[in-house]
C-alpha cells in the first residue's frame, strides 16, 4: 500500500465521486482510478461498489475509519518531524550556574517562550564545573557559566556579560581607613 492510494480513497469518499476526487488530487481521472484499482488489488478486495463508484462496499466500510486514523497520524508524525528539522519544535538543555538561573534566565526564558512555545526548555542549575562537565558530557545542548577553562577544541564560548569585580566596604570601616592612610604614606613617598 502506498500513502498516496490511501489519500486518493478517502478523496473519492469525501469528495463524492471520482472525478471531484481527480481534481483535489491534481490527478486524470483514470490516473485516480488506477490508484484506487492499485489498493484495491493489495487489499484483495473492492472498496466502491460496481456501478456507483462512490458508495462504499461493506469493506470499505471497515476500512474507512482505519485508513483515516492512520492519514492524521502520518500527517500529525510528519509535521512533528518537520517542525523539530526546522527548529519549530524541540527540546533544549540548559546547565547554568545558580546565579544565572535566578538573574538573567527567567526574564530571557520567557521571552523565548513567547517566541517558540513548541520548544521545550529543561533549566539545570550546577555549579560552573558541573555545568562545564554537563556540556562535555552531551546532557545539555548550551552551557551558562565560566566555561573559558574547558581546554576543548569543540567548544564555543561566548561572552554574555562582563561583571566589574572588586573590594568593597563602606568609607566609615576600619579597613578602607587603614587603606587611606597607605594611599597617603605611598604618595608621600614617592
Amino acid at each position: 500500500m502506498k500513502i498516496q492510494q490511501l489519500r486518493h480513497f478517502l478523496f473519492v469518499v469525501k469528495e463524492g465521486g471520482f472525478r471531484a476526487a481527480a481534481e483535489r488530487a491534481n490527478r486524470s481521472q483514470a490516473a485516480l482510478s488506477a490508484s484506487i484499482k492499485e489498493l484495491e488489488k493489495t487489499l484483495g478486495q473492492r472498496l466502491f461498489e460496481s456501478g456507483n463508484k462512490a458508495t462504499l462496499t461493506p469493506f470499505g466500510e471497515t476500512c474507512l475509519p482505519k485508513i483515516e486514523q492512520f492519514l492524521t497520524t502520518y500527517k500529525a508524525l510528519e509535521d512533528d518531524l518537520k517542525a523539530s528539522a526546522s527548529g519549530d519544535k524541540g527540546k533544549i538543555r540548559i546547565a547554568s550556574v545558580p546565579s544565572l538561573v535566578t538573574k538573567l534566565l527567567p526574564s530571557v526564558l520567557v521571552e523565548y517562550a513567547k517566541k517558540h512555545p513548541d520548544i521545550e526548555i529543561v533549566l539545570i542549575d550546577d555549579n560552573s564545573v558541573g555545568v562545564a562537565n554537563r556540556l562535555l558530557a552531551g546532557e545539555v545542548d548550551l552551557a551558562l557559566g565560566n566555561c573559558i577553562s574547558i581546554d576543548q577544541a569543540d567548544i564555543d564560548f561566548t561572552p554574555l556579560i562582563s561583571d566589574p569585580i572588586g573590594v568593597v566596604c563602606l568609607n566609615s570601616n576600619s579597613l578602607n581607613q587603614l587603606k587611606n592612610q597607605s594611599e597617603k604614606q605611598q604618595n608621600r613617598s614617592r
